[in-house]
């Protein structure tokens, strides 16, 4: 194998791609679900109890179950060992996604052997373009996509036989979805049969049952875990209540294939691959039946068992660019200047939509700075909060109890019981309200947890025009 030789601009590429991407993923404000993740991981770290405020689906009274505790767990130990804060937390997050960019684009290289240009495109994508760094912009679960999918191509994609790849590889993985993920759990099962279909030989199936066998062992352990603290039901009920159901961000239709707006580049480089290796007669069809499935059957299947909405979009993105690294030494004349031109288009494109939010999203925590100046002027240490995402790090960092902006008894929608998620002896501590003019009308309701508020001050947005970032702040005695 020949070694890769990069240019100084193959190099500069994937450095500007990383400076933007981090400083994009650094400076994006805080969203609902990262508060999630990193609320129980937190409360472990800190008073050694795995509890949230934060979940509708799990009272701060009990053991937090509401989810796979695979990333919260991963938090505590973070926080154990670094501190808690903001600047901590997103470093967790770049470590991971990294880590598995790295993992992914070293076995692409190991395999494919790709060009330089290639290759530095394929990393600056992973950093900037929003079909391929949607885990590391969203911050959730799925910064462990990169190196999940990377463990299924290595012990799926060889002719090598071996117990670690027929049996301990597969039992890992299974281990692995479901403790960080049932989502991936669903997708390697889905990729794991198309396996069998292509294969259909005695060593496939043995890796789909290793594979099976791991999630099984995963299913048992963490019920004997939950089960043990009598949360189990709760795991169950908070896994169950998105079951099937269409809720109000996910896409519908067609919508669901076309998530993000550079999705046309991967199916026109997939295309064009395909092309190219007809061209050369090539025989291998993994690839192309692993992007067909992704592209077609993975939004509507995932969708019709659980939640299929943007997130997800790396399920089928990175299949599509296994099918570009398998393609791409087939591509020659108007082929390659055809993809290289796509590619850099769209780097172009995400890259300077990127700086021009993360210069918004600067303005954003100035101006949310403001608003954390007075709360901290009024009230001590250990004051119940409820407060938009955007102030969860700081507000806990200086140890405020922080209960999210929305229907105190939102826990009822998902069959619970009416104050399970935000108890009513707690109602009472709250002391203050943090909310925007736009969740105010949302969640006309939130006032309804205790009498007496009065309004201490409002913020208007970082800009004129910017009317969802105004501030209120409600008080009471």
């Amino acid at each position: 194998m020949e070694s890769i030789k990069f240019k100084w601009w193959h190099l500069a590429t994937i450095a500007i791609s990383t400076v933007i991407g981090l400083s994009y993923a650094g400076l994006k404000p805080t969203w609902w679900d990262e508060m999630h993740y990193v609320d129980p991981g937190m409360h472990f770290a800190l008073q050694g109890r795995m509890f949230s405020t934060t979940w509708v689906t799990n009272s701060p009274h009990e053991l937090w179950a509401s989810g796979n505790p695979g990333l919260p767990l991963l938090f505590a130990g973070w926080f154990k060992i670094f501190g808690f804060g903001f600047v901590q937390s997103r470093a967790l997050f770049f470590f991971l996604y990294f880590s598995g960019v790295i993992v992914f684009f070293f076995w692409i290289r190991n395999k494919f052997n790709p060009t330089a240009w290639a290759l530095a495109l394929g990393i600056s994508g992973s950093l900037i373009l929003p079909s391929l760094s949607e885990p590391i912009i969203n911050l959730r679960l799925e910064v462990f996509a990169y190196p999940l999918f990377t463990l299924f191509l290595y012990y799926t994609w060889t002719d090598k036989e071996n117990i670690f790849l027929n049996w301990i590889a597969p039992v890992l993985l299974g281990l692995l979805t479901i403790f960080f993920g049932l989502h991936f759990t669903l997708y390697f099962v889905l990729a794991a049969g198309v396996a069998i279909l292509l294969k259909r030989n005695r060593v496939s199936f043995i890796k789909a049952f290793a594979l099976g066998a791991g999630i099984v062992l995963g299913i048992i352990i963490l019920w004997a875990f939950y089960k043990s603290y009598g949360m189990w039901d709760t795991f169950i009920a908070s896994r169950a209540s998105h079951f099937g159901k269409q809720l109000p961000w996910c896409p519908t239709g067609l919508k669901k294939l076309t998530l993000l707006k550079d999705w046309w580049v991967f199916m026109t480089l997939a295309v064009m691959g395909f092309l190219g290796n007809l061209r050369q007669n090539r025989s291998q069809w993994l690839p192309w039946v692993l992007a067909i499935k992704a592209f077609f059957a993975i939004p509507y299947v995932i969708s019709v068992l659980g939640i299929y909405y943007r997130p997800y979009i790396w399920m089928v993105t990175l299949p599509m660019i296994l099918c570009f690294y398998y393609s791409e030494n087939s591509l020659k004349g108007w082929y390659l200047k055809i993809s290289i031109i796509l590619i850099s288009f769209s780097l172009i494109d995400s890259g300077l939509y990127k700086i021009r939010h993360s210069r918004e999203s600067y303005k954003i925590k100035q101006h949310q700075d403001r608003v954390l100046e007075m709360v901290h002027e009024r009230f001590p240490e250990g004051t119940s909060i409820i407060a938009n995402s955007n102030f969860y790090y700081d507000l806990t960092s200086h140890r405020f109890t922080v209960y999210p902006n929305m229907d105190p008894d939102a826990g009822t929608m998902l069959g619970y019981k009416q104050d399970y998620f935000f108890p009513k002896n707690l109602r009472d501590q709250v002391k203050c309200i943090i909310i925007t003019t736009e969740e105010m009308k949302k969640y006309p309701t939130i006032f309804t947890i205790a009498s007496g508020w009065t309004q201490l001050g409002k913020f208007s947005g970082p800009s004129k025009e910017d009317a969802t970032n105004e501030i209120n702040i409600f008080v009471r005695n």
